[in-house]
Formats: structure tokens, C-alpha cells, sequence
């Protein structure tokens, strides 16, 4: 009885090193396969850039009213795996071009989200030149 035991609870410790070592054979292959796949562009991921330019940002927390906003007059370069877009402010801050009072017709602010500004696209894309 007591060796039946025995080998029962052998029998059980060496599936579960069997499965344990399967596993991380399985994960270290995962591993390399994906840093392949990476390394060879088969993957689009952007790389980690920790460097930090002299340059300053295009998101600025300056505005005590509105909160985060861009710098005015300024240009920011975006880039990721799938697009590189350049950004271009006006004198305000907003990203369009520079526009004059047209006498004394109501103006609309349209204010939103990325979607609305076209966060990646171009400018001449973006919603509002619709």
C-alpha cells in the first residue's frame, strides 16, 4: 500500500515537471520566434526610443482654462510604424490655418478629440476641412 503510494505521487510529481518543462520550452521558443519576426519587420512595433530631445512638446499644459493644449506657431513631427505626420499649429494654438475676423458674422469653435483634430492624418484630411 505504502509503495503504491509512492510511485503514485512519483507518477505525479514527474507529469507535473513534464508540463512545467514543456511549458517554458514553449515559451522561450515564443520568445525567440517573435524577436525574429521583429528583428525581420514581419511585426510592425515601434522601438523604444528613451531618449528625449531638446526639442520641446507638442502637448503643452499651459492654459488654465482649456488645459492641455499645443504651443502656438509651433511644428511637431509624429511618428509611429504606420505614419509619419507633421504637425503645424497657428497662432492660437489650434491646428489650422490662420484666420481673420469676416466681419460681424457669429464664428464656430468646434472643439474635440483627437478624431475631430485628425490625430495622425494630415491636415488637409482632418474633420473639420469637411
Amino acid at each position: 500500500m505504502v509503495l503504491r503510494r509512492r510511485l503514485a505521487s512519483r507518477g505525479v510529481r514527474r507529469w507535473v515537471q513534464s508540463v512545467l518543462l514543456i511549458l517554458i520550452i514553449s515559451l522561450v521558443c515564443l520568445e525567440a520566434m517573435s524577436v525574429v519576426a521583429i528583428e525581420y519587420d514581419f511585426i510592425a512595433v515601434d522601438a523604444p526610443n528613451y531618449r528625449r530631445p531638446n526639442t520641446r512638446p507638442f502637448w503643452i499644459d499651459r492654459n488654465p482654462y482649456f488645459g492641455m493644449w499645443h504651443e502656438a506657431n509651433t511644428s511637431h513631427v509624429h511618428t509611429k510604424a504606420c505614419f509619419s505626420v507633421t504637425y503645424r499649429t497657428n497662432a492660437y494654438g489650434a491646428r489650422d490655418r490662420s484666420r481673420q475676423s469676416a466681419g460681424k458674422l457669429p464664428r464656430v469653435v468646434v472643439i474635440g478629440d483627437s478624431f475631430i483634430e485628425g490625430n495622425g492624418s494630415n491636415a488637409r484630411i482632418a474633420l473639420l476641412k469637411f
